[in-house]
């Protein structure tokens, strides 16, 4: 069943004048219009007894507009095939989200030893002097609590945070509304100001981008009611970092689920997600499931994940077909890893770590 943008105007319309009482809210097969996504808006905004929203979109939609990518290789497209290929994924997928970040330091100031950059059509001076500052937002993740001696600091390209090495860019969850432009923009800050309490997304990688993320990595942070969220199988680390660094700043998230078999962390992104997660006082399940960890520095891993089961809430630690790959070449399970810390399963056993159900089946393989 697929919904319209005019069809989820007029359910969402019916809905916020005949269902005051409604708690449960799921939609499938959603077309990415403005009209109908308007109207969930409004629905959100007035409803004040919805707690669990689980959305979707028209899979077999999105699937089929961007099926030049999935016939061939990357190394067998044509330009020709890039240019038709990003027509049709701008047509039909969400609108692509903005830099939330200008190329300067955060708080409106250029770097030292250079020119501040020029206002642009796309960067007003409005936007320019006011942009949020990652270090007082989520001065969390800039913590040396292992007391390494590693200087974290942000670099504003884009809206992403710099750690260091080639190629390796990361995030962050805070949004700039005057340059966030995909119809879930409205929708994540609606829900950031509602009394939801659990959003569920389906094959959220054909129609979140990197922006969305952000957005909604900053409806985690800001939210005081969101407890739950299942997101899974987007294909990287990067995309799901800013959810990880915005749980760090929020005191109402208490199970987060972002299963998927295509992530792979390295060690920058370990360490930053693993202090954010020191950071929070609320969450009780976190769920990796087949996640691979490819992790070079292990002594560094050990000390990050000792003090991480040391001060977490957690209470159930999915680590389901994951495995983790280390600096010498070797794949372990899970129940392998830095014992006793992560106990293989057993009848018997008492609680570990504040009554913990460490989830570690799977074997070496992995997934």
């Amino acid at each position: 069943m697929y919904i319209q943008d005019i069809d989820l105007l007029h359910i969402t319309t019916s809905l916020s004048h005949s269902a005051p009482n409604l708690t449960e809210l799921h939609l499938t097969g959603l077309e990415l219009a403005s009209n109908g996504f308007g109207g969930l808006v409004h629905l959100i905004q007035k409803s004040k007894n919805l707690k669990k929203l689980s959305l979707s979109m028209n899979k077999e939609a999105l699937m089929s507009k961007t099926k030049i990518f999935q016939d061939k290789t990357e190394n067998n497209l044509t330009p020709f095939d890039l240019h038709t290929g990003s027509l049709q994924m701008s047509k039909h997928a969400t609108q692509k989200s903005k830099h939330a970040f200008i190329n300067q330091h955060p708080t409106g100031t250029h770097s030292p030893g250079s020119n501040p950059p020029a206002p642009t059509p796309t960067t007003p001076t409005s936007i320019q002097t006011s942009l949020l500052d990652p270090q007082r937002e989520l001065s969390y993740i800039f913590q040396d609590h292992l007391n390494t001696g590693t200087k974290l600091l942000p670099v504003s390209r884009g809206y992403y945070f710099i750690p260091g090495g080639k190629g390796q860019r990361l995030p962050l969850p805070l949004c700039i509304s005057g340059q966030h432009k995909s119809v879930f923009h409205d929708l994540f800050c609606s829900i950031a100001n509602s009394p939801l309490q659990s959003l569920t997304f389906l094959y959220p990688s054909l129609y979140l981008s990197v922006g969305d993320l952000v957005c909604l990595g900053d409806c985690v942070r800001r939210s005081k009611h969101l407890a739950g969220l299942k997101l899974p199988n987007l294909k990287s680390i990067e995309s799901y970092m800013p959810i990880l660094l915005a749980v760090g700043g929020s005191n109402a998230i208490q199970t987060l689920r972002i299963d998927s078999n295509t992530v792979s962390v390295w060690d920058k992104a370990f360490q930053l997600a693993v202090t954010s997660l020191r950071h929070n006082s609320t969450l009780r399940t976190l769920s990796l499931a087949h996640w691979t960890f490819d992790l070079q520095d292990k002594h560094l891993a050990t000390l990050y994940l000792q003090d991480l089961l040391t001060h977490s809430k957690l209470t159930d630690l999915n680590l389901t077909q994951c495995t983790f790959d280390l600096s010498n070449g070797v794949t372990m399970a899970p129940t392998l890893l830095l014992p006793p810390l992560l106990a293989p399963p057993h009848p018997q056993a008492s609680p570990q770590h504040h009554g913990t159900h460490w989830g570690a089946a799977g074997g070496g393989g992995g997934s």
